[in-house]
């Protein structure tokens, strides 16, 4: 997410991304985001575990969200064991709960 001077000191203008529009976002800036947004996600991250851009997304209401797998990552393997979304403009992240087919909010 790119930020836009306007002259204006610490005023800063978002560049416009269009809820639904499929946008892309380097993961390293998607890792740091989520880390801001959620003490879940940080925790999991802190914890060890590897996260992976799977390139899959899902829309709800309109909204992209990113889905990324994070697990545990060997020399040629990856193992999936937590999925989680995320869109930058919402800046909130969202668990897979796949016993509940749900997608809740990881605070």
């Amino acid at each position: 997410d790119r930020l836009r001077s306007r002259g204006l000191g610490d005023v800063y203008k978002r560049q416009e991304i269009k809820r639904g529009e499929k946008y892309d976002i380097p993961l390293d800036e998607a890792v740091k985001q989520m880390r801001e947004c959620s003490k879940g996600f940080a925790e999991y991250i802190d914890s060890g575990m590897a996260i992976l851009d799977t390139g899959e997304y899902m829309e709800q209401d309109g909204i992209r969200y990113n889905i990324y797998a994070l697990g545990t990552s060997g020399e040629d393997s990856f193992v999936r064991e937590i999925n989680v979304c995320f869109n930058h403009l919402d800046r909130v992240v969202y668990e897979y709960d796949a016993i509940s087919d749900l997608w809740t909010l990881l605070p």
